[in-house]
């Protein structure tokens, strides 16, 4: 199955689209309080630091932006399916995915499974 979900501009995208990178799919919600709060942190930690080296979504399920300088996307209709990528049923928020740059899956939660400390543990 090819991925290729980004938050890159079209030219950016085109610049680079014979590279593969590490990706990160995240799903949330501004009407989830745990996804409101984890945001920061995330931009934190891990948006400000891999953002040129790592493919970034959030996936805002709900339409509305969540309030950081992050690249969003709101079209419910370009929303990658968590279970298509997992194979794995997950009705709950905050979810993500991360796969490497061979485009294998490395990480998953679905809610509260893992948070930002894993993700940062299969980055470096």
């Amino acid at each position: 199955m090819l991925i290729s979900f980004n938050s890159c501009s079209k030219e950016q995208e085109n610049t680079h689209s014979n590279q593969w990178k590490k990706q990160i799919i995240i799903w949330g919600s501004t009407a989830c309080p745990h996804c409101v709060n984890a945001m920061p942190q995330f931009k934190e930690k891990i948006y400000d630091t891999y953002k040129e080296k790592i493919d970034i979504q959030v996936n805002s399920i709900n339409w509305k932006k969540f309030e950081v300088d992050i690249p969003q996307n709101l079209d419910t209709n370009t929303i990658p399916d968590f279970e298509t990528l997992v194979w794995k049923k997950c009705d709950y928020i905050p979810s993500f995915v991360v796969f490497d740059e061979n485009k294998k899956l490395i990480l998953s939660s679905c809610w509260w499974e893992k948070n930002i400390d894993d993700i940062l543990n299969v980055l470096k």
